[in-house]
């Protein structure tokens, strides 16, 4: 059931109506912030990556500062132990001590990415402190994601600072505690990093490729390889991407879930894709990422498209009724993430 699907510009005018001088909104109504919601760390990072990568298509002064708000949230929510807070009520205040570990793996991942490609100075000496930190509690991660969006930010850490050989040990140490975490899960049948499969599946693979870049082993790369094509013998349906159901998740030896699909899985299996179509020259990996951006504008179950040509912004998820109307932060800026690295001769305009 392949579909013929249109890619609109890359409009990014909601993302600055969901962000305030504090930083962005993490959730919509309609195409509106929803304020009461408040903020968060994961969603501020995913703005500063996604500004940071916007800024080098189009360096306009407005991104620069967009660039400023989301850093300095950053920088407030760095707790005492060097790692970082998430949830912050509308009204300024913190309401946990410690964000989970994707949120310290998503921060390394944003703050990484701005070290290899920084848009200025007063960025890189902050990123690079807000980064330093991090060496002490890297090794402590447990989780499959903590681990793969660490192992993000890393690859960017060691091509901005190739001769720090921190960053190479701490590369090492964790994609071989992810490669370990697949051993002790997987089996022939299930070539997984844990006993569910539930969301942002493409990352571990992705780590495991970009860790094969930085270290050249090859373990990492078949072993990513190996995940992503068992991923994508449940992901994709006569041509068409459909992400695991947010309502009851895939748990080993059950069924599958279709319905809630958010955009998130769609936009990391893209970049996982296109790691391996580098490391492999395979053009059939880069007609799957496109597969995967299709779901945002259509190639999907339902037809439907997700993002919005007014505002710029992506609905929040795919109902077996329709798509969620609400355009919050995340499904709008793994959005962005995914079209530009699909696309990257695509302008962007605000």
């Amino acid at each position: 059931m392949e579909t013929s699907v249109t890619y609109p510009p890359l409009r990014l005018a909601h993302l600055r109506t969901l962000t305030n001088n504090s930083g962005i909104i993490q959730h919509g109504w309609y195409s509106m912030p929803n304020e009461q919601t408040g903020y968060c760390t994961d969603d501020n990072c995913r703005a500063f990556l996604a500004a940071v990568q916007a800024y080098r298509r189009l360096p306009d002064p407005e991104l620069l500062r967009l660039i400023g708000i989301y850093l300095s949230f950053i920088r407030a929510a760095r707790n005492d132990q060097g790692r970082f807070r998430n949830f912050m009520s509308y009204q300024q205040f913190f309401l946990d001590d410690e964000g989970s570990e994707d949120c310290q793996g998503r921060t390394l991942w944003a703050l990484g990415y701005a070290l290899r490609y920084s848009p200025h100075e007063r960025v890189t000496e902050i990123a690079r402190d807000l980064f330093d930190t991090a060496f002490c509690w890297l090794p402590e991660l447990q989780s499959a994601r903590g681990r793969a969006y660490s192992l993000l930010g890393l690859r960017n850490y060691t091509q901005a600072f190739p001769d720090d050989p921190r960053a190479r040990r701490a590369v090492v140490g964790v994609a071989e505690s992810l490669y370990q975490q697949f051993e002790t899960y997987a089996t022939e049948k299930w070539q997984w990093f844990e006993g569910r499969v539930t969301y942002a599946l493409g990352i571990p693979p992705l780590a495991l490729l970009t860790s094969f870049e930085t270290t050249g082993d090859i373990r990492f790369r078949d072993r990513g390889l190996k995940t992503l094509d068992w991923l994508t013998g449940i992901l994709v349906r006569d041509g068409v991407m459909v992400p695991i159901g947010c309502t009851g998740w895939y748990a080993k030896g059950r069924k599958r879930h279709d319905w809630d699909q958010q955009g998130i899985d769609p936009a990391g299996m893209a970049a996982a894709y296109l790691a391996a179509f580098r490391v492999t020259g395979d053009p059939a990996y880069k007609d799957l990422a496109r597969v995967s951006l299709d779901w945002f504008h259509g190639g999907n179950l339902l037809g439907v498209p997700l993002v919005d040509p007014i505002t710029g912004g992506s609905a929040d998820g795919l109902t077996e009724h329709g798509r969620n109307e609400n355009q919050g932060a995340e499904s709008t800026l793994v959005y962005y993430l995914a079209t530009m690295a699909c696309r990257p001769s695509m302008p962007v305009a605000l």
